[in-house]
């Protein structure tokens, strides 16, 4: 984690333009969003995760473009139900994508 969060930072500072991605389990976002505030407090993070309404409103904010970190997890791109997020997050050009867990996104298929 720290690691990636080190070079999310050394790409903020040489100007890299954002917005950068993290992929994490549900069950570390918590974690992520700790250490992004602790190690890299200049960054803008939005969180994108919550009910519906609450994804509703950080599409707005994301949107507007001044947010340097999406944080999300990976249930947004394994369920049908999620089509609308997927689309959502798939208009971005990221400058960086960070997979935690990276197995996650192996096809079993």
């Amino acid at each position: 984690t720290i690691q990636s969060i080190a070079f999310l930072g050394h790409l903020q500072s040489s100007g890299e333009a954002g917005p950068h991605l993290v992929v994490s389990p549900a069950s570390t976002l918590e974690n992520w969003k700790r250490e992004l505030n602790l190690w890299l407090p200049a960054a803008d993070v939005a969180v994108y995760h919550g009910t519906q309404k609450e994804r509703d409103a950080l599409r707005r904010r994301i949107a507007h473009g001044d947010v340097d970190v999406i944080l999300t997890t990976y249930s947004y791109f394994q369920t049908d139900s999620a089509k609308q997020d997927r689309a959502f997050l798939r208009r971005f050009d990221y400058g960086c994508m960070v997979l935690d867990e990276g197995q996650a996104i192996k096809n079993s298929d």
